[in-house]
């Protein structure tokens, strides 16, 4: 409810919700001092539109970090699948050497077999049995490394892992004598 009191303006009791009406029949409305002025309303918009342009620029930024992140992502599984499938490949045709002529066979077709660029493919004897290591390179910092076990019983998969081929440099840790 609001109550309405024509008096002089100075002598208007200072109540939050009352009208005061002056003599010359202008109002004003509000507690002490009046309502908030137009500049106080502006800067507090001003304000606003920085605070969510802020955030704005922060969402976006982060999106972009995000977004390259899940590209190198699919590039680095893209790269450890085609190095994985040329394993398989590879590990297929070896068994199929030794199924084709046994141990010896085998070991003379391995070790003419073309490898790509970028492969190393070794043979090594080992107690009885042969030693084939495959190393396939994923990309500039990793490789596919497959050993294969060739003995009279067929081909057993010793080793398939990756391997870092990057180089760590070492550079130390600068630790403060308090001097």
């Amino acid at each position: 409810m609001k109550i309405t009191m024509k008096m002089p303006h100075s002598f208007a009791p200072m109540i939050p919700g009352v009208d005061r009406k002056s003599d010359t029949g202008s109002s004003r409305t509000g507690g002490i001092g009046g309502g908030i002025g137009t500049g106080m309303l502006s800067i507090l918009m001003v304000l606003i539109i920085l605070l969510l342009s802020a955030f704005a620029v922060l969402s976006y930024s982060e999106a972009r970090a995000e977004n390259r992140l899940t590209e190198k992502t699919i590039q680095s599984a893209q790269d450890y699948y085609a190095a994985d499938r040329r394993a398989e490949e590879i590990l297929f045709t070896f068994h199929g050497y030794w199924a084709e002529g046994g141990a010896e066979e085998a070991k003379a077709k391995i070790a003419a077999f073309p490898a790509e660029e970028g492969e190393s493919i070794s043979l090594s004897e080992e107690e009885g049995s042969v030693l084939i290591t495959c190393l396939i390179p994923i990309d500039q910092a990793r490789q596919l490394r497959l050993e294969l076990v060739l003995g009279e019983e067929g081909l057993q998969t010793k080793t398939r892992k990756v391997e870092n081929t990057a180089q760590w440099e070492d550079e130390g840790i600068y630790i403060w004598d308090g001097g």
